[in-house]
């Protein structure tokens, strides 16, 4: 079921009021990767904490050259 492009509001500390925007065709691409039906969630498992680990990962390496460059410049 994609979710329209507008805005969802993150209620939980410490995110309250955080924006977060996803486009449909981003949705769908997602929700293809990690599709399951064999799960009673719909989801595979383990296929989407190996997609959240992997990009936590990226965002951690590009962290450490923005830290880099601060301290150098």
């Amino acid at each position: 079921m994609p979710i329209s492009a507008a805005p969802l509001s993150v209620p939980y500390p410490p995110f309250r009021g955080l924006i977060v925007e996803i486009s449909n065709e981003a949705y769908r691409k997602i929700e293809k990767m990690i599709s399951s039906d064999k799960s009673p969630v719909g989801i595979d498992a383990k296929k989407t904490h190996v997609l959240i680990l992997h990009q936590l990962r990226v965002i951690e390496e590009r962290l450490g050259l923005i830290e880099a460059s601060l301290k150098s410049g």
